[in-house]
């Protein structure tokens, strides 16, 4: 069984990165990929995942650590 990973990165390099780590690994499975905090958090409510790789600081938008708190909410 593979883990669904969904990640938010506002830098596209370094979340290329991530994403090639995950679909490299083989006990993950990439779910999705945002350039936003917001855009995952939205996502995480209608679909599920197991793990969740989020940025701190996003440029004039919800932090990392305001997406984890609204993600725990919705999906503890």
């Amino acid at each position: 069984m593979a883990y669904r990973v969904v990640i938010a990165e506002d830098f596209k390099m370094v979340r290329e990165v991530f994403e090639n780590a995950v679909k490299q690994s083989g006990r993950y499975e990439l779910a999705a990929a945002f350039a936003t905090a917001e855009e995952a958090a939205e996502y995480l409510k209608k679909r599920p995942a197991d793990l969740v790789i989020l940025d701190v600081l996003f440029p004039g938008g919800m932090s990392g650590l305001a997406a984890a708190r609204r993600i725990r909410k919705s999906s503890p």
